[in-house]
């Protein structure tokens, strides 16, 4: 199946796709959201510097000033990785174009931003690593909220 596609056509193999990539779309400002926060109430303890655009500096930044207070997780490190490799997922998903798809796997192209010429890179997903994305997005709202609520607290 080609990028230029209809929607009518194979929708019933489309659909779960779409749905996956919309959740992992439309779920991740939730969590940005909370991250956000988490940053705005430590700076607000700091001298306010300025403000960080980056998801990467926003990641940073919490990690060098969470104060040791917070209970609420055991792994801040494991919870950026996760935080990273679901922003990866989802900016690919929500920037990239559908290539070909079938039940089983979907291939999306995303222009390399990085690249000083015109360059598409090519992902290939399987339904299980957008599922697990979908997971991941889930749990890591979740601790990003206890994150902010402890802040609160704390703050």
């Amino acid at each position: 199946m080609s990028s230029a596609f209809s929607l009518e056509e194979n929708k019933e193999m489309l659909e779960p796709w779409l749905c996956v990539i919309g959740l992992i779309t439309v779920m991740w400002s939730s969590v940005e959201r909370k991250i956000d926060e988490c940053v705005v109430i430590i700076k607000s303890t700091k001298s306010n510097g300025k403000k960080l655009m980056k998801l990467a500096d926003k990641l940073n930044y919490i990690k060098e000033n969470l104060p040791k207070d917070i209970s609420c997780i055991s792994d801040l490190d494991e919870i950026i990785r996760l935080t990273k490799g679901t922003s990866q997922v989802r900016d690919i998903c929500a920037h990239g174009v559908i290539e070909n798809y079938d039940a089983d796997k979907m291939s999306i192209g995303k222009v390399q931003g990085r690249s000083e010429d015109y360059h598409v890179e090519m992902y290939t997903f399987d339904k299980n690593q957008l599922s697990l994305a979908g997971n991941n997005l889930n749990y890591v709202f979740e601790t990003w909220e206890l994150i902010a609520s402890d802040l609160h607290k704390l703050c």
